[in-house]
């Protein structure tokens, strides 16, 4: 089974019903064209990864809300590089070698989504991560030896997904440390518990929990936040 086919399947049996999920693969890509607005989006100075990139999030955005039901509609970017999605939707993406994901969902039912997408393959230096995580969630990352790239990358993933859902919410930017996650093995989890107050949205101590899915050598990380 192709590995675009494969990774649906799972995502599919792992995400709510009420998402629209759109995955596609470079190959995918060659007659798809971008809305002008969307190419204006780009640099000027973009490289050839960068533009494929944004082409394969894209993509998988059409994808996904045809999934759901929704009329095509271009998808724009924001000052902080975030996407911008029309009024009543939901939405994140994430890309990772030739591979672009999609969720949406209507802004009534959830107030927001944030989806990541790793390979567990790519070598990691925990001496880079020493900044960026809590002494605790370290000691998870390192405590088996043969898992340490892997959790340094199910960590790293989660944070990024809880990015992506928050700083749209809160209008603004969230650092690796404004949280610290706990993996909960029997939910295959992380529960992530807020280290302060993200403006008056979310306060300290507030918690989330972000699913994290290793398959077909990816890490996938999903987490979202009813209406």
């Amino acid at each position: 089974m192709p590995l675009i086919q494969e990774l649906n399947n799972c995502l599919k049996n792992h995400i709510p019903s009420q998402f629209g999920l759109g995955l596609v693969g470079v190959n995918e890509i060659e007659g798809f064209d971008l809305h002008p607005a969307e190419r204006s989006c780009l640099s000027s100075r973009a490289t050839p990864k960068r533009k494929t990139d944004f082409k394969l999030g894209r993509m998988a955005c059409q994808v996904a809300m045809k999934a759901k039901g929704m009329p095509p509609q271009c998808i724009l970017k924001g000052r902080m590089r975030q996407p911008l999605w029309p009024d009543g939707i939901v939405g994140s993406i994430t890309h990772k070698r030739g591979i672009g994901i999609a969720l949406v969902a209507e802004k009534s039912i959830f107030r927001g989504v944030g989806i990541d997408l790793e390979r567990t393959d790519q070598p990691l230096n925990p001496e880079h991560f020493k900044k960026a995580l809590y002494p605790a969630e370290m000691d998870w990352c390192l405590r088996i030896l043969r898992l340490q790239e892997q959790r340094l990358c199910r960590m790293f993933s989660a944070k990024e997904a809880l990015y992506k859902m928050l700083s749209p919410i809160i209008g603004g930017y969230v650092n690796y440390r404004d949280v610290i996650l706990r993996w909960d093995p029997e939910k295959k989890a992380f529960i992530s518990s807020l280290k302060r107050n993200l403006g008056a949205v979310f306060t300290e101590g507030t918690q989330f929990e972000i699913f994290s899915i290793r398959t077909q050598g990816f890490i996938f990380s999903l987490v979202y936040l009813q209406g």
